[in-house]
């Protein structure tokens, strides 16, 4: 299977063989001034989307940049059929594969290097471009975003649908770059305030506008065979990778009930540590206290019993006082 750098190798070294090589440009750390060249064909978009899957190395261009120019239909893709079967597939194998073959997209755009500038009122007049002619810029989908956005802003189109890119009435962009690795590269764009066209000459424009790129015939797809022998590769890596993530779970779990064991032997160790703590010697003051208690004790238990004797003999008293009353009443009725 060639790799997306080998398909670049490749389409370039068919084209050089037929004395085309395509015209790309990069920008290293700084500052330049470009012009975004407008639509490659009638009713045409100024860039063109490069749909493809896989990541940084592991990349293959998707069948559906392959445009029939009969019928307009998309060439059908093996890959895109496989990321529309994982839609529903929740495993986690699933959700592993779905993330390395998903379809991703970058830009391609036609643009005019600024090569020597002149300020004349305030405005930035070009006076040469790069090799004179339109590059291609291939642009990262987060830059790309951001000059469809510039493109597509209503500010910059007020005399012309074509915004940015009008010949006559478009606008130069500052691009800066910072930062030189595929991680840590920065751009900011910033649109100049004012119209200018590309040349103040209406015929060097016109001479110059005939070197706009055909962006339709730089992109393909790759073969079947390379999607086929990606997609293969993609189910073992994602299969692996899912293996590996059971792995670390059950690790992790394993780990948790160590820390459980462990907990429960040290709350194990501190009750036993309870138990062989020697037990604390009573106190003579301890001993008094207790003493002290028991006599309280005792004098409640004394007051009840003097109580209750009291209220024994009141009752004997009042039985033994009813008791004379009723001899008295039984004497006097013997007198009668």
């Amino acid at each position: 299977m060639r790799t997306a750098k080998q398909v670049r190798e490749y389409m370039d070294s068919k084209k050089r063989r037929k004395g085309k090589k395509r015209p790309w440009v990069s920008f290293k750390k700084g500052t330049f001034f470009l012009r975004v060249g407008p639509p490659w064909k009638k009713k045409g978009e100024v860039w063109k989307d490069v749909l493809f899957h896989g990541g940084f190395k592991e990349k293959v261009y998707c069948a559906k940049n392959d445009i029939d120019e009969d019928t307009g239909k998309q060439r059908k893709c093996v890959v895109c059929r496989r990321v529309a079967e994982l839609k529903h597939d929740r495993s986690k194998r699933g959700k592993k594969l779905w993330s390395l073959i998903n379809q991703r997209s970058e830009g391609l755009w036609n643009v005019l290097v600024a090569k020597k500038i002149k300020k004349i009122g305030g405005s930035r007049i070009v006076k040469r471009y790069r090799d004179n002619k339109f590059h291609i810029w291939r642009a990262s989908y987060k830059w790309h975003m951001l000059l469809v956005d510039i493109f597509s802003d209503d500010d910059y189109r007020e005399k012309s649908i074509l915004g940015i890119t009008h010949p006559k009435y478009g606008r130069l962009i500052k691009l800066v770059r910072e930062g030189s690795g595929r991680d840590d590269t920065n751009y900011t764009f910033r649109v100049m305030d004012k119209t200018t066209p590309i040349f103040k000459d209406e015929e060097k424009t016109e001479e110059i506008l005939k070197t706009k790129v055909n962006l339709d015939k730089v992109v393909s797809g790759s073969s079947d065979e390379e999607l086929k022998a990606f997609l293969r590769k993609m189910e073992k890596k994602a299969k692996v990778l899912a293996r590996q993530d059971d792995e670390e779970s059950q690790e992790e779990e394993s780990d948790d009930v160590d820390e459980d064991d462990d907990d429960d032997r040290e709350e194990d160790e501190d009750s036993d540590d309870d138990d062989d703590r020697p037990k604390k010697k009573h106190s003579r003051d301890d001993d008094e206290d207790d003493e002290d208690d028991d006599d309280d004790e005792d004098s409640d238990e004394d007051d009840l019993d003097s109580q209750y004797s009291k209220m024994k003999k009141g009752v004997k008293s009042k039985k033994a006082k009813r008791r004379e009353e009723e001899d008295d009443e039984d004497e006097e009725d013997d007198e009668d």
